[in-house]
C-alpha cells in the first residue's frame, strides 16, 4: 500500500484520503455507520467503542475493515456511547493512539 510514503503515490494517496474524510464530515450520524464507498483508504484504522454501547455492535466496528486496504485495530473501552467521559477510557484511548502513531515513526 501507499501508507503515505513518497515514491508510491503517497502524496496523492494522502490527499485523496483527506478529501474522502472531509466528504464524510465525520458528524455523529456518519460515525455511527460504516461508510459506503467504492474508493478504499490505504491507511490503518483504529476504532473504539464503549463496552456498554448498545448503538455500536462488534459487526459495525469490524465493518470499517471494508473501507481500507490497511489494518483495522478495534478496541472496546469501559463506558457507553459517551465512553470518553470515563477517565479509564480516555487513558486507554490515548495510550492506544500513541502506540498506533509510534509504530509509524522512524527513529532519528
Amino acid at each position: 500500500g501507499t501508507h503515505g510514503k513518497h515514491g508510491e503515490g503517497g502524496e496523492h494517496a494522502v490527499a485523496d484520503e483527506s478529501s474522502y474524510l472531509q466528504q464524510q464530515q465525520l458528524s455523529a450520524p456518519a460515525i455511527l455507520r460504516t461508510p459506503q464507498t467504492s474508493v478504499k483508504l490505504s491507511c490503518n484504522i483504529v476504532a473504539f467503542a464503549g463496552t456498554q454501547d448498545a448503538q455500536v455492535t462488534d459487526s459495525d466496528i469490524r465493518g470499517w475493515q471494508d473501507v481500507t486496504t490497511g489494518t483495522l485495530t478495534a478496541h472496546r473501552v469501559p463506558g457507553d456511547h459517551f465512553y470518553c467521559d470515563d477517565m479509564r477510557s480516555r487513558e486507554r484511548l490515548c495510550r492506544s493512539l500513541a502506540y498506533a502513531v509510534a509504530k509509524h515513526m522512524s527513529p532519528a
